[in-house]
């Protein structure tokens, strides 16, 4: 069904829209899938999640390596059309003829006939021994505000906390569902409130990438500049350089403390469709107290050196890792309803860096190669390297390797194209 049908296709009215049981919204459809969420292969949650959200784009790339029937499945549980301001990624996307994402498919799915796409046991002790660290030097850190632990800790915020968010929030640690949950729940509290990163960052940036409704770009719009092209200059953005050096070191802390914030206040569009289960309240609320109060307590007992530099080590490390791959001017094209979803990811990534480094994509755990992770999501980013040269030759794309140091100056010459001098938009980086 093209995007053009929908336009005709509204809702008697708001009100009674509101008033009607949320549905799920997958390619224009209206599905109620109440009756499949016990069943789910993939656990209840997500699905209770995203309960109300047009979520066509999660429903592909999580179902990306699956054999099932999974369109069949769905007509059983058909209500009607979507309307059109239920539509998000529906009508953004060309969801009917995707010959490259299918054809990439097959190719993935064949590397992975007789092995596993998630995390084998070698990658398994790398957790465990980064969980083992985490435990150790937060409790040196927070007790007796040792030097080194704070800088340990600040490194297993990342490798441990992140990743271990990051992957486990995509199922893409381990087989067992609830492993990853309970992985990404219980540990993933140092880098941000689980709840919030699952509607801002796998709902969010997963499904809209460098669109207007990405909620990554709006980052830094408020306190230093603008990352999209598509976002209205503000006089401050001049003064970029002066903001970058402290909101690096805060790259962390401010979705996680702020933005979590926020996003429950406001109710952001998009991501903010998303159904706020009962018992996430409370979570939401004791985990943003914890975050907040143990870094509190160790500013007042061991001093604010010792007690922010984790989070300045965590957010130097996630700046300069995530931000080059898609905060580029290339990566920023014109929207294009006729264009795969998948192409769209694919180009959005134009800053993947390193790609055939294994190092370095442990380095990054996995971020270096957002190309494919955005693709597949649940499958762990050990795999990557051996992926992204499947990708490029299904896009008909050559396989570029830049360097971390290139994307990066991509990165900054964007950002000060962007705003380093609102009258001269185009001077090259001085």
């Amino acid at each position: 069904m093209s995007p053009d049908n929908h336009d005709l296709n509204a809702p008697p009215s708001m009100p009674l829209l509101m008033n009607q049981k949320p549905l799920w919204i997958i390619h224009g459809h209206a599905f109620d899938l109440t009756d499949w969420i016990p069943r789910h292969p993939g656990g209840s949650l997500i699905l209770l999640q995203v309960q109300g959200t047009d979520c066509t784009a999660l429903f592909e790339s999580y179902h990306a390596l699956t054999q099932k029937p999974v369109n069949e499945m769905l007509k059983k549980y058909y209500i009607r059309d979507a309307f059109s301001v239920e539509m998000d990624a529906s009508c953004m996307f060309n969801w009917e003829a995707m010959p490259k994402y299918k054809k990439i498919q097959e190719q993935v799915q064949c590397y992975f006939k007789n092995t596993s796409s998630k995390a084998p046991w070698w990658v398994m002790l790398w957790y465990a021994i980064w969980l083992v660290v985490l435990m150790c030097s937060c409790y040196y850190w927070a007790t007796y505000g040792c030097k080194w632990a704070s800088i340990v800790f600040g490194l297993s915020m990342w490798y441990t906390s992140g990743d271990m968010l990051h992957t486990g929030s995509h199922y893409g640690i381990c087989k067992d569902v609830r492993l990853n949950i309970f992985l990404a729940y219980a540990f993933g509290v140092f880098h941000h409130i689980p709840s919030a990163w699952v509607r801002q960052h796998v709902m969010g940036h997963h499904a809209y990438t460098n669109t207007k409704y990405d909620p990554d770009l709006k980052h830094h719009y408020d306190w230093g500049w603008r990352n999209s092209p598509q976002d209205q200059p503000l006089a401050m953005h001049t003064q970029w350089k002066l903001r970058y050096p402290m909101l690096t070191l805060l790259t962390g802390v401010g979705p996680a403390i702020g933005e979590t914030i926020s996003w429950l206040t406001n109710k952001p569009d998009i991501y903010g469709k998303s159904n706020i289960l009962w018992w996430e309240h409370g979570l939401i609320l004791s985990q943003w107290l914890f975050y907040v109060a143990i870094f509190v307590l160790a500013v007042c007992y061991h001093g604010a050196c010792i007690g922010l530099m984790p989070l300045a080590i965590h957010g130097t490390i996630y700046s300069l890792v995530t931000q080059p791959t898609h905060i580029n001017t290339e990566s920023f094209t014109d929207e294009d309803q006729s264009r795969e979803w998948a192409v769209h990811q694919f180009q959005a990534s134009r800053g993947d860096y390193s790609q055939s480094s294994l190092f370095l994509t442990f380095a990054t755990v996995g971020l270096n190669l957002q190309s494919v992770h955005h693709l597949f999501p649940n499958v762990h980013w050990c795999h990557y390297p051996a992926l992204y040269p499947i990708v490029c030759e299904a896009m008909g794309e050559p396989c570029v390797h830049k360097s971390w140091r290139s994307s990066y100056i991509c990165y900054l010459k964007h950002l000060h194209q962007l705003n380093g001098d609102l009258i001269n938009r185009h001077t090259d980086l001085g």
